[in-house]
């Protein structure tokens, strides 16, 4: 184990790798008694003591947006009486800043260790193409054209992002497809909301402006998973595209705080659009070739709907109690009747949210004689 530790990854790992420090102090306790201890020689004499007590000082993500700009950019000055101390140093996810301090000053002394993260495996490739048809019901299609890209971003020799582009209206599976993967994944995927990339806060999310702001780099660093969605990326102003040349290209993202190296995630965008010739002109040809599969969703015919009503009415019926179950028509009777009106429907957001509301309405007006 090196004096000092930096690691790049998800907080869990991070955590795993400091199971064995058992006395630890934070990096924000730390820097509240160098404080303290620059104002007062006592309280410094007992900081030279208290470290030497400790195994080590730590630093999570998000430790350092406490810390001002001046004292990211003199870190080494900071943490001078550690480097005369017992006590080592653990960074998760620090600013390049850091880094290079580290590096400069400590070379022999520091080390960087990337931390992994749940990966897309050819099980999980098996797993999907069974499930998708039962979870995703009417894009058979979609689902034989996305395993190709899953497979390839399963492959041990892949070294760079798999992107896929997923089309098609809204509410008929795409994001359903995205939480499909990470449920076999077991970890929580990345979601980006791209239509929010309009403002001068959504730039200095992407290009990075305070080490302390909210940073799409920094996030990157704290996923749980290499898949990353980037919801409703039509929606985003075009500006922001050329953020992700270099990113799709080679998996590297890099604003003025930070530099992530992701490895071989999948990175999937949804999207309204209507048709491959309709992508490529929104995108422009420099970012369009940069995918590597394009999926299609198509629209919801009267034979799905009919199959997302008896899914979504069972879901609703079992989290329901049995008692208030008994204040509504028989399961198959109430599926029967919103399957008269399937033709009125269009995306499976809009059946589970007036199924949902009209079995809320009847059992509120049985129970309560409203």
């Amino acid at each position: 184990m090196s004096k000092y530790n930096i690691y790049f990854g998800p907080n869990d790992e991070f955590l795993d790798e400091m199971s064995d420090n058992v006395e630890t102090l934070t990096l924000n306790e730390y820097i509240t008694l160098l404080d303290l201890a620059r104002r007062d020689s006592d309280v410094k004499k007992q900081l030279d003591k208290e470290l030497n007590n400790y195994s080590a000082v730590v630093a999570e993500t998000n430790s350092y947006a406490s810390i001002t700009d001046n004292g990211i950019n003199s870190f080494i000055d900071m943490i001078r009486p550690i480097t005369l101390s017992n006590c080592s140093v653990f960074l998760q996810n620090p600013p390049k800043a850091i880094v290079n301090q580290l590096m400069k000053s400590f070379p022999e002394e520091s080390s960087v260790k990337n931390l992994s993260y749940a990966p897309v495996t050819e099980q999980l490739v098996e797993d999907f193409v069974k499930e998708f048809d039962s979870k995703i019901i009417g894009q058979k299609d979609a689902g034989k054209d996305l395993a190709p890209a899953l497979y390839e971003a399963s492959k041990n020799d892949n070294d760079k992002p798999t992107i896929v582009m997923l089309y098609g209206p809204s509410g008929v599976g795409k994001t359903e497809t995205v939480k499909l993967i990470s449920s076999l994944l077991g970890r929580k995927y990345m979601r980006e909301q791209m239509s929010m990339y309009q403002s001068t806060d959504a730039y200095t999310y992407i290009f990075g402006g305070s080490h302390s702001d909210k940073s799409f780099a920094r996030d990157l660093l704290n996923r749980d998973a290499n898949v990353i969605l980037l919801d409703e990326f039509d929606k985003a102003n075009p500006t922001f595209y050329s953020a992700f040349y270099q990113f799709f290209d080679e998996g590297i993202f890099e604003d003025t705080n930070y530099k992530v190296t992701v490895g071989s995630p999948i990175i999937i965008c949804t999207s309204n659009f209507s048709s491959i010739n309709n992508i490529k002109n929104k995108l422009g040809e420099a970012l369009f070739y940069r995918f590597d599969a394009f999926v299609k969703y198509k629209e919801l015919t009267k034979e799905v709907i009919d199959k997302l009503i008896v899914k979504i009415v069972g879901q609703q019926y079992k989290r329901i109690s049995d008692e208030n179950r008994d204040l509504l028509p028989d399961e198959n009777d109430l599926i029967n009747e919103y399957q008269k009106y399937s033709s009125s429907f269009n995306n499976y957001r809009s059946i589970e949210k007036i199924i949902r509301n009209d079995i809320n309405k009847r059992i509120v007006k049985e129970k309560f004689l409203i």
